[in-house]
């Protein structure tokens, strides 16, 4: 994103990805900063269609970015997920209604909110920590764009 408010938070996503590829010993992913309106949406998504090395799908930082960049594609006749896969993150209701759909990934942002609650309640009546989350925290959900 372009908000520099989110830096924090984008850089941590991005440091995990790129992890993650490390690990399935992929290339790290390319990156490009995506504001909100369609003039610099739309040169995002031609960095990404012009360049030298094929890009098959685009993870935005959240649902409004991924947005952004349907609606870039949208502007330059290019379709989702025939020509580019777009995938989002937050699940925001949104995203279902845009058309073709987002394909997203849920954060279970609120069973984490839970689960802190749930630590300091336990911490201040002296009660050992209560367990984490479960792997399923963060599922993807399938629509559309991907």
């Amino acid at each position: 994103p372009d908000d520099e408010r989110l830096t924090a938070f984008a850089s941590r996503r991005l440091a995990g990805a790129r992890s993650v590829c490390a690990r399935a010993g992929l290339r790290p992913p390319l990156t490009q900063q995506v504001a909100l309106d369609v003039p610099a949406a739309v040169a995002a998504l031609e960095v990404w269609i012009r360049g030298r090395g094929r890009v098959s799908a685009v993870c935005g930082y959240n649902d409004e970015v991924a947005i952004a960049v349907l609606r870039a594609m949208r502007e330059r006749g290019l379709r989702a997920p025939d020509d580019l896969a777009v995938v989002g993150v937050d699940n925001l209701p949104v995203g279902a209604l845009y058309s073709p759909s987002l394909t997203t990934i849920a954060t279970g942002m609120a069973q984490v909110g839970e689960q802190l609650a749930d630590s300091v309640a336990h911490v201040v009546h002296g009660d050992p920590p209560p367990e984490g989350p479960g792997p399923d925290l963060i599922s993807l959900v399938r629509r559309e764009s991907a």
